[in-house]
Parts: C-alpha cells; sequence; structure tokens
C-alpha cells in the first residue's frame, strides 16, 4: 500500500467519524431512523480496521494513537463491520443495538479527538487553539439544543445560543427553566457542556494525549501547565489525572448524598437519579 492510498484511507476515516456523529445527532435529535445506517457503520469499521492493521504491521502513519491503542483500535473496527453485516441479516439481537451505537459514538469521538490533536501539533498558537475551542463547543452546541429533542416546545435560535454560552463558560445563566423548558436528551447536552466548560476542552484533550505517541507542543504543554498550575512540565500529566480522579470522585459523592437527601416521588419526573447526578455536576 502506497503513503498515498494510506492517507486517502485516513481521510475517509476522518469523514465517516464526523458522518457517524451526524447520523447519531439525527436519529435521536430528530427521532428518525438513517436509511443506510448500518451499511455505512460497516464501512466505517472495515477501513478503520483496514488503516489501525496497516499501521500496526508497517508505520503508524499520520496516527497519534500508541501501538496498545491502535490495537484497541483495530479490534473495536472489525467489531463494528461484523455487527453491522449482522444486524443487516437480521442476526444481531436488536435489543443490545444501543450498545453497539455506543461503541460506533465512543469510537468516533476518540477518532476526532486524535484529529484535533493533529492540529494542535502543527504550531498552531495555545491561545488560539484555547479560544478556538470555545467558539466551536458553543457553536456546536447551540445546534444540538436546537433539535426537536432537545426542547419540550421549539426555542429560539437565541435562547439555544444564551443557554450554550453559559454552560461552557459556567456563568449559571439562563433565559429557559433547565427542568422544565428542556427534555432529558437537552439537559444531556447541557450537563456535558458544564463539565466540559468546568474543566477546558484542553484538559480533556491532554487526558486523551496519554493515548497518544506524543503529548502535544512544547507550547501547548506550557500552556497547560499555567493553566493546573504545575509545577514543572514533566508533572503535568500526573497532575492533569489527579485533577479528573478528583473531580469525578466529588461529584461522584455529591450526586450520592443528594440522591441520598431526596425523598421518594420528590424529584421533577420522579427521576431521583439523574436529578442528583445533574445537580452536583452543575455545583461543583
Amino acid at each position: 500500500m502506497k503513503w498515498s492510498a494510506y492517507y486517502i484511507i485516513d481521510l475517509g476515516v476522518t469523514i465517516l467519524a464526523l458522518g457517524m456523529l451526524g447520523i447519531l445527532v439525527w436519529e435521536y435529535g430528530y427521532g428518525q431512523a438513517f436509511a443506510y445506517e448500518r451499511g455505512i457503520y460497516a464501512l466505517f469499521g472495515g477501513l478503520l480496521a483496514l488503516e489501525t492493521g496497516y499501521s500496526l504491521g508497517r508505520h503508524p502513519g499520520p496516527l497519534l494513537f500508541r501501538r496498545n491503542t491502535r490495537i484497541a483500535l483495530l479490534i473495536s473496527g472489525l467489531l463494528v463491520m461484523v455487527f453491522s453485516l449482522l444486524s443487516l441479516v437480521q442476526v444481531f439481537p436488536l435489543q443490545a443495538y444501543w450498545l453497539f451505537r455506543l461503541l460506533v459514538l465512543l469510537l468516533s469521538l476518540t477518532l476526532m479527538i486524535e484529529r484535533l490533536f493533529r492540529i494542535e501539533t502543527r504550531r498552531m498558537h495555545p491561545a488560539l487553539i484555547f479560544v478556538s475551542s470555545f467558539a466551536v463547543l458553543i457553536g456546536l452546541s447551540t445546534l444540538l439544543l436546537l433539535l426537536p429533542q432537545s426542547a419540550k416546545e421549539d426555542i429560539s435560535l437565541i435562547d439555544a445560543l444564551f443557554t450554550a454560552t453559559s454552560a461552557v463558560c459556567v456563568t449559571g445563566l439562563t433565559g429557559l427553566t433547565t427542568g422544565e423548558d428542556f427534555t432529558l436528551t437537552g439537559q444531556a447536552f447541557i450537563l456535558v457542556l458544564l463539565q466540559l466548560g468546568g474543566l477546558g476542552m484542553l484538559t480533556f484533550t491532554n487526558v486523551f494525549g496519554l493515548f497518544f505517541r506524543s503529548f502535544g507542543s512544547f507550547r501547548n504543554r506550557l500552556m497547560l501547565q499555567d493553566m493546573i498550575n504545575s509545577r514543572t512540565i514533566e508533572g503535568t500529566k500526573g497532575l492533569l489525572v489527579r485533577i479528573l480522579v478528583f473531580t469525578f470522585v466529588a461529584e461522584g459523592i455529591g450526586a450520592l448524598l443528594i440522591y441520598g437527601g431526596l425523598a421518594t416521588g420528590s424529584a421533577p419526573d420522579g427521576n431521583r437519579a439523574w436529578f442528583a447526578i445533574f445537580h452536583a455536576i452543575s455545583a461543583f
């Protein structure tokens, strides 16, 4: 396989990963099935397995993933391809189809983060990356909140933009009532935005850098060191992991305390667990 063909496959995997995310947003946002979903899933899994398999045999090429991660991606790609083909002939049980979609979602997000990490290593100024990551996140989340399945009634572009910006910037301001105007899907979008905005996109993308062959550019590591107040560049990785572990443990304890303090039936829609998780993360 020539290098040109390898890069074409890499581009195809990137486009299909974006397509996977688009299909999932369409299905859950509009409540409509995509006609060629399983065929595209099979093509995505096959190309992913081909790219990672070739990178293991000769040269990793543009992929930044470590060898063990590429092996996991190879296996995952083969599973996606096989399950997609089985579902086409109605052999794969539909009751477990949500697990398959979850695997596709995780693979797509992982690949897109790796692609973003590639852009970051190409001499982009860290400040530009920081600002643009918030701008892109706000723009995408605004579109997600405008989906029919996100709100109980149609909301305006201004309301969606204001809610998304407030969630990403963690201001606590909103023109709508989250529990009354948004569905469970919309609330989940807002919760993810609160988490990403609170910890920062650079924090999450650099955590994924632990699975890559390099840990970002030197300038990015300097900016990250300053952002998380690490004493040395070498200690950035460890401190980054400790920050995430502490965050998730604190949010988990908070959710348990809120859940235990709620009387049965006191939470909106009777969903005590979701009420506890949402308020624990938003409060933290």
